[in-house]
């Protein structure tokens, strides 16, 4: 069977945010989707009436506005997943990734423009280098600085251990060591991402800051919305060491005399770290979007004391509904003190302070919550879609030499 040919191919063994960005580029281009699974939103709309469940899971495999006919899937490495996960086994999704990249190599041409994700692409760069233009699009920084960042956490704090943290390893700073240095392009989703590259040594000329995007149709603020009183803190993405878990956990047993306080996860967190927590703590788990947005914007704010992140998108829906966020530098966003308040990283003292500091004034959080709402309006998904664009135009244009 004769490899397909096609002069954009995009390449995701799962979602992020590559569903927006195969749209935004399939508004100009000739462009293929590479992942596991994608239900066309047609099906959606049929089974969203019977069964609200499966709507919810299918959902999270789907995109209102990209077509179908952009994308092609391969789901064997996801059924994979599914099966070992049922059976109970550990899953290697290293070892997950190279199978899905020897499918995209057996089966496609080098194209002209190839984007492809951390961890996932080091073989299709390897194959398809000097034949197509190869776009490495981090989601996160690099391994080699979240290294840093953690030993910098423990030494600053003797309470800290180096199990409290996932310190990457081989093969995955390989891994990354190989995409770093087979792109020609690297795409960094925030400033934070773009300084690990450089902290790295790589040079700025290589990479492109394209910060994400929030559906603002979504998360737009309910006007004139009632609150009941208590002081809401939300909390949204997984509930990690990575993400600040542990700084939360002290915070929360500080306050615990604060009766009107509470803290809000919309996340996954696991059984052990549910149980270090009081009734003043509530853990929602992953909830679909709409839910998402009708129960965020009835918190206060966001506390997100991040040690390591790429772009985290609750940031911006944080924003978008007018909460004002408490976060680190290492957040990814573009927080500032405008619109909410950095705190350094690993600094319970500073966690505690800042958010106390709005607690106590509610004019304070009214006029951070409504900067950070004029400003999450530069970060439309359609303001991401102008910029991805433009980088394949650029790559079309000034690169002829690496295009097939």
């Amino acid at each position: 069977m004769p490899k397909k040919q096609y002069d954009i191919i995009t390449c995701h063994p799962a979602k992020h945010h590559f569903y927006e960005q195969a749209h935004a580029i399939s508004q100009k281009y000739d462009i293929r989707f590479l992942t596991s699974v994608f239900i066309n939103p047609i099906w959606l709309k049929l089974i969203k009436p019977f069964s609200k469940k499966i709507y919810q899971f299918l959902s999270k495999k789907s995109h209102s506005k990209l077509a179908s006919k952009y994308v092609i899937t391969h789901p064997a490495t996801e059924l994979e997943i599914m099966r070992k996960k049922l059976r109970k086994q550990n899953y290697n999704y290293y070892e997950g990734n190279r199978k899905f990249e020897h499918w995209v190599i057996k089966n496609f041409m080098p194209p002209k423009v190839f984007i492809g994700v951390d961890t996932a692409c080091g073989y299709i760069f390897s194959q398809w280098k000097n034949k197509s233009f190869l776009i490495l699009d981090l989601v996160i920084a690099l391994p080699q600085y979240r290294n840093k960042v953690y030993q910098a956490a423990i030494d600053e704090n003797p309470n800290l251990k180096p199990k409290d943290f996932h310190f990457s390893t081989e093969p995955e700073l390989s891994i990354y060591k190989q995409e770093i240095e087979l792109a020609d392009l690297i795409l960094c989703g925030s400033e934070f991402v773009k300084s690990s590259c450089l902290d790295y040594g790589i040079p700025e000329s290589r990479l492109k800051v394209i910060e994400y995007g929030v559906d603002l149709d979504l998360f737009n603020p309910t006007p004139n919305l009632q609150k009941n009183g208590k002081f809401k803190m939300a909390f949204v993405g997984n509930f990690s060491v990575r993400k600040g878990s542990i700084l939360i956990e002290q915070l929360m047993k500080n306050l615990e005399n604060y009766g009107d306080i509470e803290l809000h996860v919309f996340g996954k967190a696991d059984k052990a770290s549910k149980a270090k927590f009081g009734s003043n703590t509530f853990f929602h788990g992953f909830i679909p979007q709409q839910e998402l947005k009708e129960k965020l914007e009835l918190c206060d704010m966001m506390v997100f004391p991040t040690y390591f992140e790429g772009s985290a998108y609750a940031v911006y829906q944080s924003m978008s509904l007018s909460l004002p966020v408490i976060t680190t530098p290492n957040c990814g966003s573009v927080v500032d003190e405008s619109c909410g308040i950095i705190i350094p990283v690993n600094n319970i003292h500073a966690l505690e302070e800042a958010v106390m500091r709005l607690y106590a004034d509610k004019e304070l959080r009214l006029e951070l919550g409504k900067n950070a709402h004029v400003k999450a309006q530069n970060y439309s998904w359609e303001n991401y879609g102008e910029k991805i664009r433009q980088v394949i135009a650029t790559a079309l244009e000034k690169h002829p030499e690496k295009l097939v």
